[in-house]
């Protein structure tokens, strides 16, 4: 097991050992999460979670109590002739931290992409909240040549990242929910879809690994802004939604 400074007070745990993964002890995490004001239909998914074939776990604690504050669950899958990662993600506290961490979680995770025995050609993300899809889209965003589906605008379709999309859901076992993602990303989303789950996938096939590489770094090393410390406010991340993240040391599990 790896861990690292993740800033605000924080450790990230990597788990990347299959023997660690299936040792892992749920009941502490599942009270740390609950403290953390985790809802409780999202523990109740976790809590019958088969952890067996999760490929990685990304825990965040807090540096003083040991705590944890959020944990990130990622599966390794496969279409086929397509490989890629299925991601959850549990996250407490204040929505404006909650989001920076899991900006942490998404690029540690897409920096250690390049350790894989396979290069995961996307990252599919199953989420009960809002929280996740707007951090996996603005990471797409700010990445050159990834794609994220789906987009916003139902006009503009990119069909052949859509099918992606789709072969990725489907190889999960996953029903397609992607219209909800689009809702969240619109600010429109009825208060009854937060906690109905729904997909959103980053498509990383036509970025060079280096590029993918040097904006991952960056935004896992971008600063937070003071306000992001104290704030419950929902936050605007990344360059279009303007986020700024702590400098952090990044070391390698």
């Amino acid at each position: 097991m790896g861990q690292n400074l993740a800033g605000l007070g924080l450790t990230l745990d990597d788990i990347a050992c299959r023997r660690a993964v299936e040792a892992l002890d749920l009941d502490p995490i599942l009270n740390d999460l609950r403290a953390a004001g985790v809802p409780s239909h999202q523990l109740t998914w976790l809590a019958y979670k088969q952890i067996g074939g999760i490929k990685r776990i990304l825990i965040l604690r807090d540096q003083r109590t040991n705590a944890c504050q959020g944990t990130m669950l990622v599966e390794q899958r496969t279409t086929g002739s397509e490989s890629f990662l299925a991601v959850d993600a549990l996250i407490g506290g204040p929505a404006l931290r909650a989001e920076a961490m899991l900006q942490r979680m998404l690029c540690f995770l897409i920096l250690r992409l390049e350790t894989m025995d396979e290069r995961p050609a996307g990252i599919l993300a199953r989420f009960g909240s809002s929280r996740l899809c707007k951090v996996l889209h603005a990471i797409g965003e700010s990445i050159p040549e990834a794609r994220f589906h789906p987009a916003p605008d139902d006009r503009v379709i990119a069909f052949e990242t859509a099918a992606f999309a789709h072969r990725l859901a489907k190889a999960a076992g996953l029903a397609c929910r992607f219209q909800a993602a689009r809702d969240i990303l619109r600010d429109d989303a009825p208060a009854a879809s937060e906690g109905r789950p729904a997909l959103a996938v980053l498509d990383l096939r036509r970025a060079e690994e280096a590029t993918v590489v040097e904006y991952a770094r960056k935004l896992f090393r971008d600063r937070i802004r003071r306000g992001a410390r104290t704030q419950a406010q929902a936050p605007r991340l990344l360059p279009h939604l303007q986020p700024r993240v702590t400098a952090v040391a990044l070391q390698r599990g």
